[in-house]
């Protein structure tokens, strides 16, 4: 639960006195207090905690603190903590932005991915702007121990000054030590590498400005792993990457493909198609992980053109493997919500290029 001085990121009122009690549901847990950002006027406004019910018990008290210094992670050791805020009559400052929390970071549930899967990662709402006042967290675990999980991003707007993204290794997602990257603005930040098999994430908003946010890949040791969104008007062309390999190049590449409709199917339709029988194949599944055997719409080989597949939900994945010393053509296939409208699209431009 956020937890913000009044009016926050503008100046609190002077002359103030805010109190708020917090209980965790369970009595055997305990409740931990985390800030994001603390400014207060040194000598004389105050932020206060302490365990328990009463505000003014300063044997109860766990943090009094003022000024510029962000303050550490308050815990209580019981399940109650109170909180208050006094400010003089003087000056005033923008505040005090807080996390309140139950300690169950480890019991949050984690994506698992197998090798060579790929998963989309997007702020909330996006690529509409995502709300303020948010604190949004994702934890990933590749399934083998032994391999890394890779964050690759595809595009990134945040408010510059107030809104952050921000991924470690492990599961802890306010240890600042496990912390990879911390970012937010315009450009975008480079790819992220866990050095374990563990990675978390966290997007945190403010009350001001929003903008379309995040798009990323969260991946298992793999540079082939790409995730495109698809309008209603989209026509996306895949084609394999490349003709005649030499002897014995492996090829193990996945695609996945997500409509911004929930409500939409995703079509594959193969315009040419030419791979070594039993050597070079396509597999394509419905759904976001290629590891379910359950997705599985087709497995394809050999010269014949395949007929259109379509997804059983709003989201498709294409894996093409080639693992031989054979030579081949390859595959060109287009990917839409609309296959009339891509083909169409295709027909215009063939006309334009002829003319």
């Amino acid at each position: 639960m956020e937890l913000t001085s009044p009016f926050y990121p503008r100046d609190y009122p002077n002359n103030i006195v805010e109190t708020w009690h917090y209980t965790a549901a369970n009595l055997n847990d305990t409740l931990t207090l985390r800030f994001l950002n603390f400014t207060l006027e040194g000598c004389c406004d105050y932020f206060a905690a302490g365990t328990g019910y009463d505000i003014w018990d300063e044997s109860s008290l766990l943090i009094r603190a003022n000024g510029y210094a962000v303050p550490g992670v308050v815990t209580s050791p019981s399940n109650t903590m109170w909180v208050r805020f006094s400010s003089d009559g003087s000056v005033s400052s923008p505040g005090f932005r807080a996390v309140v929390s139950v300690n169950t970071d480890h019991c949050q549930a984690s994506e698992i991915l197998s090798a060579n899967d790929c998963m989309e990662l997007t702020s909330p709402f996006y690529p509409r702007d995502y709300p303020n006042n948010l604190v949004e967290t994702w934890h990933y675990t590749a399934a083998n121990p032994n391999d890394t999980l890779t964050l690759r991003f595809l595009s990134f707007t945040l408010e510059g000054c107030c809104d952050y993204f921000a991924a470690g290794t492990g599961y802890d997602i306010w240890d600042e030590s496990s912390l990879l990257i911390r970012a937010s603005g315009y450009e975008l930040p480079g790819v992220v590498t866990s050095p374990s098999n563990t990675m978390w994430v966290r997007f945190t908003s403010d009350v001001s400005l929003t903008f379309p946010g995040f798009r990323a890949v969260v991946s298992v040791n793999t540079d082939h792993c790409r995730v495109d969104l698809l309008s209603d008007t989209s026509c996306m062309e895949l084609i394999s990457p490349g003709n005649h390999w030499a002897d014995n190049y492996k090829i193990d590449m996945t695609r996945y493909y997500r409509a911004m409709s929930s409500t939409a199917n995703i079509s594959v339709q193969f315009l040419t198609f030419e791979l070594t029988e039993g050597f070079g194949y396509i597999q394509i599944g419905t759904g976001n992980n290629s590891a379910d055997e359950s997705s599985l719409l087709i497995t394809t080989s050999g010269v014949y053109l395949p007929n259109d597949v379509v997804s059983r939900s709003n989201s498709i994945w294409i894996r093409f493997i080639n693992d031989a010393n054979r030579n081949f053509a390859g595959f060109r296939a287009l990917i839409s919500v609309d296959l009339c409208l891509c083909q169409e699209l295709l027909r215009l431009l063939s006309w334009g290029l002829e003319g």
